[in-house]
C-alpha cells in the first residue's frame, strides 16, 4: 500500500513538474514574440524619416537573412508564414509598392538623400497566422 502511494505521488510531482515547465516554456516564447514585434510595432501610427525607415529596412533584411528566407527569381524575399518580415513603401503621387528589396539594390544611401527629410507613415501591417510576428509593414510617404 505504501508502496503504490508513494508511485503515486512520485508520479503526481512529475506530472505537476512537467506541466510547469511547459507553463514557463510558453510564457518565455509568447515574451520573446512581444518584443520582437515591438521592434517593429513602435512605428505604427507614427510619423518618420526616411533615415528611420532605412534602420527599419535593414533590420528586416537582416531578419530575413538570419530566418534563411527563401527569394524568388526576382530576387524578392517570399513570405513564408513562419518568421519572414516584408516591408514596402509607397511614395508619394504613386499607386505602386516597392519592395525593401528593390530599395536596398538601389542603394540605400540613394534613398536617404532623396527621402532624408521627407515623413513616413504606416497604418498597415499583417501578421503571421502560424507564429504571431510580423509578415509585412506598409509605410506610405506624407510629405516630400
Amino acid at each position: 500500500m505504501k508502496k503504490t502511494l508513494l508511485f503515486i505521488i512520485a508520479l503526481f510531482i512529475i506530472i505537476i513538474s512537467t506541466l510547469a515547465m511547459l507553463l514557463i516554456n510558453v510564457r518565455n516564447h509568447n515574451r520573446i514574440l512581444q518584443q520582437e514585434n515591438a521592434e517593429y510595432e513602435y512605428y505604427l501610427g507614427r510619423d518618420i524619416y526616411g533615415t528611420e525607415l532605412v534602420t527599419l529596412l535593414n533590420k528586416a533584411l537582416d531578419n530575413n537573412v538570419k530566418y534563411k528566407v527563401e527569394k524568388d527569381k526576382n530576387n524578392l524575399y517570399i513570405g513564408n508564414d513562419t518568421n519572414s518580415v516584408l516591408i514596402k513603401v509607397q511614395l508619394e503621387n504613386s499607386e505602386e509598392l516597392y519592395e525593401m528589396e528593390r530599395i536596398s539594390n538601389l542603394g540605400t544611401e540613394e534613398f536617404i538623400n532623396l527621402f532624408n527629410n521627407c515623413i513616413f507613415r504606416s497604418d498597415e501591417v499583417t501578421y503571421h497566422s502560424q507564429t504571431g510576428k510580423i509578415a509585412t509593414i506598409v509605410f506610405r510617404q506624407i510629405t516630400n
